[in-house]
């Protein structure tokens, strides 16, 4: 019988299952006798409560992101929440650990602060004994991320190994291998064959506009303002799965202005993109970086994505613009071919491009 690796994951559109797909590539091509799975432990597990959570989060990030920028790793609220979480942990142990059992897995991996709780959880209780690593899929680390049961945490960088070690977890427990990306986005292609695929005009500078699988952003105000220099860039704007959003832009019917849906080929759009502007999430941001793509970040939301933002920015391979003037400084950066420059070469600095096979032959250890 194959080893197998159990990958939990939230929410099949979310960057924690695009980091366990980017593992369980890598486990594939390093080591195909490994049994491979990715659950959404939501859909699995409690398919309401999934339906309740994403609902509630998405909500709470449109009309009210300073709320969840209070609760964000919070350490009060942290406290204060304990005990609710104790009991939502016990209650939903005993269906939780026969749904792993069904998988019989050797070794579980998460990349979800929530479902690596509930592990941890059944682990310290005696119901489940298996080695456990949980993979942070932001550029900085929460409080919730916290558990004695974890045999070993996969962050970005050193200042995420500093948090843990501050915290009292054992910087032996700590790896620093950075964010799974597909091992897609390493990949280099000839520029000229991707232009004329994506019917992009060669002479122009590239644009790339995303604001998350979901289309999360005022992307609709930065694409029409970015209509006033339509004549020197070109524009693709990605609206995931908002259709609704899709449709209004693609009515502007505007030269140089390229709108798509949802796609799996971003590693290609990135690669002929000159810059991107996006949202700073975790996966998306490293994508970026193992490209080499400046990035210009709006609208970030309060938590994750702040952090985020002030990480890349320090580090030089992004700057932070408010929505209003996305578009001018779009084309001002642009226009500074050195500044570009050098943001590209900071970005790729900061890149792993092998973090998800690195993870995978850090699995491996565990299950030899």
């Amino acid at each position: 019988m194959k080893n197998k690796v159990l990958l939990l994951c939230s929410f099949l559109t979310s960057g924690h299952h695009r980091a366990a797909q980017a593992v369980e590539k890598g486990m594939g091509k390093l080591f195909p006798q490994v049994e491979t799975a990715i659950i959404d432990v939501f859909e699995k597990n409690n398919p309401f409560l999934r339906k309740a959570v994403g609902g509630s989060y998405f909500n709470l990030l449109k009309k009210a992101p300073r709320i969840w920028g209070y609760l964000y790793d919070n350490r009060k609220i942290l406290e204060g929440t304990k005990k609710f979480r104790e009991f939502f942990q016990r209650a939903n142990s005993e269906k939780f650990k026969n749904l792993l059992l069904q998988y019989n897995p050797r070794l579980i991996v998460c990349t979800q602060a929530l479902s690596c709780g509930i592990v941890a959880f059944l682990k310290e209780e005696g119901k489940l004994d298996l080695p456990l690593i949980g993979i942070l899929t932001d550029f900085f680390p929460h409080s919730y991320w916290l558990q004695r049961s974890v045999d070993a945490y996969i962050v970005a960088n050193e200042e995420s190994r500093q948090y843990f070690v501050e915290r009292g977890v054992n910087k032996e427990k700590i790896f620093v291998l950075g964010i799974p990306t597909d091992p897609q986005f390493s990949q280099k292609h000839d520029e000229k064959e991707l232009k004329e695929k994506w019917k992009l005009n060669p002479h122009l500078p590239a644009l790339l506009v995303m604001g998350g699988g979901t289309g999360f952003g005022p992307l609709e105000e930065t694409v029409r303002d970015l209509g006033e220099f339509g004549h020197s860039l070109q524009t693709i704007v990605v609206c995931g799965r908002n259709e609704k959003l899709k449709y209004r832009l693609k009515k502007l019917s505007r030269a140089n202005l390229k709108v798509l849906g949802y796609i799996d080929k971003i590693d290609e759009l990135m690669e002929i993109s000159d810059l991107i502007v996006t949202k700073p999430g975790g996966l998306t941001s490293s994508e970026c970086l193992v490209k080499g793509l400046p990035m210009l970040i709006f609208a970030p939301i309060p938590g994750q994505e702040e952090r985020n933002t002030r990480y890349l920015v320090e580090k030089g391979a992004a700057l932070r613009v408010e929505t209003k003037r996305v578009a001018r400084e779009a084309f001002d950066l642009l226009s500074n071919q050195d500044r570009l420059e050098e943001m590209k070469e900071k970005a790729l600095l900061l890149a792993k491009p092998r973090a998800a096979q690195e993870a995978a032959q850090l699995i491996m250890r565990f299950l030899r």
